[in-house]
């Protein structure tokens, strides 16, 4: 449970950095399959201790000891098979929170959002800069990079150079 709790602090300070809304997307699906996953182990855990209490009052007991002896090897049945029901859960949960993590990217610089230089007829002049590539100034400009390549034949594949002068359309 204190990993559990661990992981949803990081995850919680991950969302406060969060750089991008895709980033943020990801942390808060991670977030809310960590709230529903901990109220079933919330759930587990309150059987499992509601078992082992009845398993413990039980065992106390010396009336109609057939009886109990079946009635507490029954329970601790359902106890064991709650226990591995819960340390599987919890196996699963770290391994899929993991993997989320994992895909997260961390500490990168959020892209750079391109700003024209000079206005041409029905296009803007961009001037590259570092960083800078044609799918970063296509989705700033809010156009394609097939069509940043049309407007421009002297691009020869996807090289930029810091300096180069491309044109963007205006809207």
């Amino acid at each position: 449970m204190k990993k559990l709790l661990a992981i949803s602090m990081v995850l919680a300070c991950g969302s406060v950095l969060a750089q991008s809304g895709k980033d943020a997307f990801v942390r808060q699906q991670a977030m809310a399959e960590l709230q529903r996953v901990t109220s079933q182990i919330d759930l587990l855990q309150n059987n499992y201790d509601d078992l082992a209490a009845r398993v413990a009052r039980l065992e106390r007991g010396n009336r109609e000891a057939d009886q109990l002896r079946a009635e507490i090897s029954s329970l601790r049945s359902q106890l064991n098979e709650l226990k591995n029901q819960l340390h599987n859960q919890r196996a699963e949960i770290v391994k899929d929170i993991s993997g989320k993590i994992a895909q997260m990217p961390m500490n990168q610089p959020p892209p750079k959002t391109p700003k024209p230089v000079v206005a041409e007829g029905s296009y803007l002049e961009y001037t590259v800069s570092s960083g800078d590539s044609l799918y970063i100034i296509a989705k700033a400009f809010k156009t394609t990079v097939p069509k940043l390549k049309a407007m421009n034949p002297n691009i020869k594949g996807d090289a930029l150079r810091v300096g180069q002068k491309i044109k963007v359309p205006k809207e």
